[in-house]
Order: structure tokens, then C-alpha cells, then sequence
């Protein structure tokens, strides 16, 4: 009976052991767990800031390509091509002279030229 005694005993005390084990076990793992939890909302947090300042540097870059694109010189320059691939030379009789502008007035109603770049477009035209 003695012997029984301390073997249910010593049962007992081994299944501790491996509670105690299992808890420790079970709370390192719970830890990690809490830590790699913790390491994924910091990189996702990191993530969303990164992603913030690219929107803010793409919205930088969009709206400086915006104020490039108007600029007069940017707009003289986009006409003056359109204008310079499309209108006829103005030839050395003076009647051309007549179809050479109502040709140059029809182009910058189709482009849509504003009145301000109209002289600065046909002046190449006239020193032929």
C-alpha cells in the first residue's frame, strides 16, 4: 500500500510537472504569438504611411506636370507644332497669300488657339 502511495504520488507530481511544462509552453507561444501580432500591425502601419507619402508625392509630381502642361510656353509650343505640321506654305504670288491665311485661321479653329498665341503661331509663316 506504501509503495502504491508513493508511486500515485509520484504520478501526481509528474503530471504537475507537465502542466506546469505545458502552461509554460502554452504562455511562450502566447507570447510570440502577441509579438508577432504586434510586429504585423507595425508593418502594416509602416505600409499604410509609406503608401500615403507615395499618394502625396504622386499628387506633388501631378499637379507640377499640371502647372508645366499650362504654361504658356508649354501650350505656345503644343500649337505652334500642331499648327507647324498641318498648315500649308505660303507661296511667292500674292494670291496664296489670301488662301495661306484663311488656312491658318481654319487650323486655329480647329486646335482651338487662343487669340494671344495666333500672331506668335503665324509669324513664322509670313517671313517665308
Amino acid at each position: 500500500m506504501e509503495f502504491e502511495q508513493e508511486k500515485w504520488q509520484a504520478e501526481m507530481e509528474e503530471k504537475q510537472r507537465r502542466e506546469q511544462r505545458d502552461d509554460e509552453e502554452r504562455q511562450k507561444r502566447e507570447q510570440r504569438e502577441e509579438e508577432e501580432r504586434q510586429r504585423q500591425q507595425f508593418l502594416e502601419v509602416e505600409q499604410i504611411q509609406v503608401r500615403r507619402e507615395e499618394l502625396a508625392r504622386m499628387r506633388e509630381r501631378d499637379k507640377i506636370e499640371d502647372e508645366r502642361r499650362d504654361s504658356p510656353v508649354a501650350r505656345g509650343k503644343l500649337f505652334g507644332d500642331a499648327v507647324r505640321a498641318s498648315a500649308t506654305r505660303m507661296g511667292f504670288h500674292a494670291i496664296e497669300i489670301v488662301a495661306s491665311f484663311k488656312n491658318c485661321k481654319q487650323l486655329f479653329g480647329i486646335y482651338g488657339v487662343p487669340d494671344s498665341l495666333k500672331g506668335i503661331l503665324i509669324r513664322p509663316f509670313l517671313n517665308e
